[in-house]
């Protein structure tokens, strides 16, 4: 009866450990999602982001070969990741010029320049995408341009 009892308690004794093994493991696991998840869909307020762009002069008519050049203040309440620019025919949705940059800041210049290329009066549409957060969540503000050859 006594190496029964002792391998009873035992047996009791490693599924105890096992058990609570796992409830540790378990509650690292969920602290650390936990913590990494800084940046969240909740409380992302794009009407709080300011997209100021002093250059282009949307009044100006572009010809092929000139250069456009983009200036823009972009400031929020808190960190942004980045921005995303375009340039995209109005009448095609086709994209002319792209490009974009991580800047996880709360406020930063853009500075870009793009070389017209068009070759046929073209309604330009600059698009630019202050991004919150990895989620998705983003300010845009958009220009309408005019190109002429």
């Amino acid at each position: 009866m006594g190496c029964f009892h002792a391998y009873l308690i035992l047996k009791i004794r490693n599924k105890m450990k096992k058990t609570l093994l796992g409830f540790l493991l378990s509650s690292f696991i969920i602290i650390g999602f936990a913590s990494c998840q800084k940046d969240s869909v909740v409380g992302a307020d794009p009407s709080k982001v300011t997209i100021n762009v002093s250059s282009p002069d949307v009044s100006h008519i572009f010809h092929n070969g000139e250069t456009i050049n983009i200036v823009s203040d972009v400031s929020y309440i808190s960190t942004l990741v980045g921005y995303d620019l375009y340039i995209t025919n109005r009448t095609t949705g086709d994209t002319l010029y792209h490009q974009g940059q991580d800047e996880n800041k709360d406020q930063f210049t853009i500075t870009q320049s793009w070389g017209d290329t068009c070759t046929v009066p073209t309604h330009l549409q600059l698009t630019i995408l202050a991004k919150i957060n990895k989620y998705g969540a983003a300010a845009t503000k958009l220009f309408y341009l005019e190109a002429q050859p």
